[in-house]
């Protein structure tokens, strides 16, 4: 595990991963988890203040198979050439859960996939996914203030 930006040569073995999983163009999985504030000050409770309605962080991160994490910005990035289709595109992508806001950047996974080709895509994003899942169990393990 380590924390730093892909270079040009990362990307290239990035999206070589992807491709051999099946989605071309992707740089690896991402995902958020929303860590309790407890010690949160009281003037900001209201605006860190979640679902549960108590103060939270939300902490996001970006990892791929190999527990490669690193942080996640969506604007200017390393070039990841690639070629789906025979069309070829110049801008990474990752893989998201359906959390997301729907960009160009972010391939969601199908929430009901009725036809063979649906589930089938479902089954291996899924699998991708769970790339960063992993990672996230081994930030709690491994530091005690993001459990």
């Amino acid at each position: 595990m380590y924390l730093r930006s892909p270079t040009a040569n990362d990307v290239v073995r990035l999206l070589h991963i992807g491709e051999q999983r099946g989605f071309p163009g992707m740089l690896g999985s991402l995902n958020c988890i929303h860590w309790r504030w407890k010690n949160c000050p009281t003037t900001w409770a209201g605006q860190y203040a979640g679902r549960s309605g108590s103060p939270s962080i939300i902490l996001e991160d970006v990892a791929n198979y190999d527990l490669w994490i690193w942080l996640a910005y969506f604007g200017i990035s390393s070039p990841a050439h690639y070629v789906i289709q025979g069309k070829a595109y110049d801008m990474g992508y990752y893989s998201a859960d359906d959390i997301y806001p729907k960009w160009s950047t972010l391939v969601q996974t199908i929430r009901d996939p009725r036809s063979p080709q649906k589930r089938y895509f479902t089954m291996k994003h899924e699998s991708c996914r769970k790339d960063v899942k992993r990672g996230f169990g081994v930030l709690q393990a491994r530091f005690a203030i993001v459990a």
